[in-house]
């Protein structure tokens, strides 16, 4: 999994570490503000298509609510309701013995109000948060993996491809349609690899063979991204 980590940055620099070698431990790849590489973009549309690329976000919260950005909210909370707009599980770390101030007051509500099916973690040091992130992401991949036999996976599939059928059947030409469905349901692409150049290109190769081919090299790439319906 690739996961990001969200806290303010000063003063939380060792509870930050911490949490990061919790991920690592599971091998999974670690994603701070703090590591990104120099890039054109605002430090906030970057942390923030980070988020939207990851599989999970770690929210530490403790006393400190961090400076408001433009939108009213902090750089923390932007990422945290970015996390939440976009469905991406969030798991969240508190300190515990803290007076937070009144705004992260409300934000550590807010956080708690959240159901997301993983439960909100109480931390007094970096060695107990490293444990609990570990714990925390061993039973998200568990969830995330647990077979389920779902008995309307064809139903699933059909209704993949009906909001699509309309436009293709004002085309007279032939044209290939499928939906991918996994059960259990479970992303298995995140949105940016769809972007990718490589991956549109296997799709393509994958409709050109046979004569006469699947697919014909002038088709779209929208038309293909439109085609393939992750759920």
């Amino acid at each position: 999994m690739k996961v990001f980590i969200s806290s303010v940055v000063r003063g939380y620099e060792k509870y930050r570490e911490a949490a990061a070698e919790g991920v690592k431990t599971l091998d999974c790849q670690v994603v701070r503000s703090e590591n990104l590489p120099a890039q054109p973009d605002t430090p906030q549309q970057a942390c923030l298509r980070e988020v939207r690329g990851s599989d999970a976000v770690i929210l530490l919260l403790g006393e400190r609510y961090g400076a408001k950005q433009y939108s009213g909210f902090s750089a923390t909370q932007e990422e945290y309701n970015e996390a939440k707009k976009n469905n991406i599980p969030v798991l969240v770390f508190i300190e515990s013995e803290i007076k937070p101030e009144l705004a992260q007051e409300k934000f550590i509500k807010n956080a708690k109000d959240w159901t997301s099916g993983i439960m909100v973690n109480m931390f007094s040091d970096s060695k107990q948060l490293k444990a609990q992130v570990i714990k925390a992401l061993y039973y998200l991949d568990r969830q995330r993996n647990t077979l389920v036999v779902e008995e309307n996976v064809t139903e699933r599939a059909k209704n993949l491809l009906s909001a699509y059928n309309v436009n293709y059947r004002a085309n007279y030409r032939p044209r290939l349609l499928f939906g991918l469905v996994v059960s259990p349901q479970k992303q298995i692409f995140r949105p940016s690899d769809l972007d990718g150049a490589s991956f549109i290109e296997k799709i393509r190769m994958c409709g050109r063979k046979g004569e006469p081919p699947i697919l014909e090299e002038h088709i779209a790439t929208e038309y293909i991204k439109k085609a393939i319906v992750i759920k």
